[in-house]
Order: C-alpha cells, then sequence, then structure tokens
C-alpha cells in the first residue's frame, strides 16, 4: 500500500484496517503452528514436545506432566488480535470522515497488536527452536497403519495400469 500523499486526522481507516488484518493474519499462522505442536505432544501422539526448562513445573494438578504452554499462549493471544482487527474494522465507517469515534480505540488496539505480535513471534521461535522431535514415536506412530498411509501410490499405479476404470453410471431416469 502507497502512503497517504496527506497524512491528518481523516485519513482513511480501511488502510488501519488492513494493517490490523495482516497483523491478525501472521497470529493466525503462529497459532497454526503452535496448535500443531500442542496436538503432535498429546500423550497419545507425542512425536513433538516443546522445551520444558529445569524446575518448570508441569501441571498443577500432576506436576510430572509437561503442558505445552507456551503455545497455549500463542493460541490464546492470537485471539486477541483477531478482536482487534474487528475493532479496526468498526473504525472504517466515520460520519463525513470526521467523526473521531476511531481515536480511542486506535490509541489500543495499534501499539497493543503490534506489541504483541512482535511477543508472539519471540516466544515461537523459543520454541521452534528448542522443540525436542521424538523419532522413535514418529516411526511408531507410522507403522502402527501397517503400510495403509503408503496407499495411495498403490491406487495410482492401478489406475494407470487400467485397474480401476470408471464404469458409466447409467443416467437416472426422470420421475413421471
Amino acid at each position: 500500500m502507497a502512503a497517504a500523499p496527506v497524512a491528518t486526522q481523516v485519513l482513511q481507516r480501511d488502510r488501519h484496517a488492513e494493517a490490523m488484518a495482516a497483523l491478525a493474519i501472521v497470529g493466525a499462522t503462529m497459532e497454526k503452528i503452535a496448535t500443531e505442536i500442542r496436538n503432535l505432544q498429546r500423550t497419545d501422539i507425542y512425536e513433538l514436545e516443546e522445551p520444558f526448562r529445569k524446575g518448570q513445573k508441569g501441571s498443577s494438578a500432576m506436576p510430572h506432566k509437561r503442558n505445552p504452554i507456551g503455545c497455549e499462549n500463542i493460541a490464546g493471544l492470537a485471539r486477541v488480535l483477531r478482536g482487534n482487527l474487528v475493532a479496526a474494522l468498526e473504525n472504517v465507517a466515520l460520519w463525513h470522515e470526521r467523526d473521531i469515534t476511531h481515536s480511542g480505540c486506535e490509541r489500543i488496539i495499534l501499539p497493543d497488536s503490534t506489541t504483541l505480535v512482535h511477543y508472539m513471534l519471540h516466544r515461537l521461535t523459543k520454541i521452534l527452536d528448542g522443540c525436542q522431535p521424538k523419532p522413535d514415536r514418529i516411526e511408531e506412530n507410522l507403522n502402527k497403519t501397517g503400510g495403509l498411509i503408503y496407499s495411495q501410490r498403490i491406487l495410482l499405479a492401478m489406475i494407470d495400469k487400467g485397474c480401476c476404470a470408471r464404469t458409466p453410471t447409467p443416467p437416472s431416469s426422470a420421475a413421471p
């Protein structure tokens, strides 16, 4: 987006909403990564674990458990960014483009959202740098299907050989 030719109090607020949308999308992408790590850390999957520093406590009910609190935090903060985007979208329509109802809201959502994205990026970078993959569990989980996950290659080879030719479906008769 090009810079506004004149920056005044009545600058179009759709520019701000677009910037906030970009921040919310960055947050959603971080949430997607964090959610995948959380899923892979589940006890029944356990293919990856977010860093757990020495002396850190796990669950309050089960201190030995390692909850993915960093990823849970990122997922929650992404929701705040989306909420701030809604406020930015509400600021687009102003009376005669002179209304200043946007002012108080923007003084909160703009600095908070940029600071929040910075914090989330910093936190996610530390999580990714310290993630602990569990190769044995990955292999075990892959082998649970007995090779079923590779069946697409077999199906495609069969189609190439003509083994799975589709038979045309006869047209349905129209009801009288």
